[in-house]
């Protein structure tokens, strides 16, 4: 059985908690440490596509290796694991490519970035029952939120 004076102490915690908080987010110092902390991401942008985009790159090279190593004859099966890993290198080149749009601010290199990154997100997702790759899954989640962040402070 609860204790419910147990239960009423553990209530008046978490409201202190969340009123220090609360009290927290209202100062001029936390909203501003934030705000720094994303002008800081937001510049970074440029390097994050590189750093993404070598890792998609990396895994397609890596994937193609792997499927050739195993010495599979030409066939439907081969070209199709051949194509999961050109996605791969593809898109990762793209997000490469927009490095010096994004390091200028220009649209274009946000637009061309977003839909790279877009087809990366849902190739992960078509390939999810068999692969279950949550790093280049949150990789370019987190990159996307940059990306459209970054968008529209423009």
């Amino acid at each position: 059985m609860i204790n419910p004076d147990r239960k009423n102490k553990n209530f008046f915690e978490h409201f202190k908690i969340l009123t220090r908080l609360n009290r927290l987010y209202n100062q001029q110092q936390f909203r501003t440490f934030i705000f720094i902390r994303m002008d800081r991401l937001l510049n970074a942008l440029p390097y994050i596509a590189l750093a993404i985009g070598a890792w998609a790159i990396l895994g397609g090279v890596l994937h193609d290796i792997f499927v050739l190593k195993e010495g599979r004859p030409y066939d439907r099966d081969l070209l199709r694991l051949m194509m999961d890993g050109h996605i791969l290198i593809t898109c990762g080149a793209i997000q490469m490519l927009t490095y010096s749009k994004l390091q200028a601010g220009d649209e274009w290199g946000f637009y061309i970035a977003i839909a790279a990154t877009i087809s990366l997100i849902v190739y992960c997702f078509l390939i999810f029952p068999f692969l279950k790759s949550f790093a280049t899954i949150f990789m370019n989640g987190g990159f996307l939120a940059l990306l459209l962040i970054g968008l529209f402070k423009k």
